[in-house]
């Protein structure tokens, strides 16, 4: 009855040891897959109302990616927006945008940051004069 109990005990740790390890060996494989194994770091940093920020492009490039196109496609929102831990700059929510308007009259620019909420966002657009 003993042996029983230990064997049981056994099989299920190494039943949630061997899940634990094939979670861990899809991570991988998806991020590889995707070319995020290796994260990429925020290029820009900015404080708006003492609260620090993390972008994912120079701030002082917004001139030139907005005022000098006919139009602007403006993306504003959290890691999901800003394609944060999981996707590269080019399979974010923005660059599927670029890639289905593909038109370079169309400036574009993704302010989404990690961590944030609609009361980030409407400090953002506020910061760099984004009209609402």
């Amino acid at each position: 009855m003993r042996k029983t109990k230990i064997y049981y005990l056994i099989n299920c740790a190494l039943f949630c040891f061997s899940g634990f390890l094939g979670l861990i060996v899809c991570e991988v494989a998806l991020r590889l897959e995707n070319g995020t194994f290796f994260m990429e770091q925020p290029l820009h940093e900015e404080t708006i109302n003492d609260i620090e920020y993390a972008f994912w492009f120079p701030t002082h490039h917004i001139e030139s990616q907005l005022l000098t196109k006919q139009s602007a496609i403006i993306t504003v929102g959290d890691s999901f927006v800003a394609g944060q831990g999981c996707v590269t700059q080019e399979t974010n929510l923005l660059g599927h945008l670029k890639r289905a308007v593909n038109n370079q009259h169309v400036g574009f620019l993704n302010l989404g940051v990690g961590n944030t909420n609609p009361a980030h966002y409407l400090d953002i657009m506020l910061a760099f004069d984004i009209g609402i």
